[in-house]
């Protein structure tokens, strides 16, 4: 079952992995799957990573395509933050600005992150 998947070259348990990959699809913290699992922050923080990276990868290599005739698709930007453990709200928090469109007929989506980019003064 291994063989051939990204699986192949894990030493858990396809029943960890199975687990680990369902509490990821819920969003659970990383300190929360250890517990669960019983199994150590750096393996816990690979998996979760490794997750998003394949996920990426695939939404790359397979982009949706939206609209077309007799479609109407709705378009936004934002910018979510994210407050860090132990911040206070005075505190600044980190901020990403993300740009997505929906299909309001099919339902299909995308999001994509917007690039940093550093004013620079004259």
């Amino acid at each position: 079952m291994r063989f051939g998947s990204f699986l192949a070259n894990s030493h858990l348990s396809l029943i960890k992995i199975v687990d680990i990959i369902y509490w990821w699809t819920v969003d659970t913290p990383n300190h929360v799957v250890q517990l669960q699992l019983g199994i150590d922050d750096k393996t816990t923080t690979d998996w979760l990573n490794f997750l998003r990276d394949v996920c990426s990868a695939d939404l790359l290599a397979n982009p949706i395509r939206l609209g077309g005739p007799g479609h109407t698709v709705a378009i936004d930007e934002s910018v979510v933050a994210r407050r860090q453990r132990g911040n206070q709200q005075e505190r600044a928090v980190n901020q990403q600005c993300v740009f997505g469109g929906v299909d309001l007929g099919t339902k299909d989506f995308f999001i994509e992150l917007v690039p940093r980019v550093e004013m620079q003064r004259h």
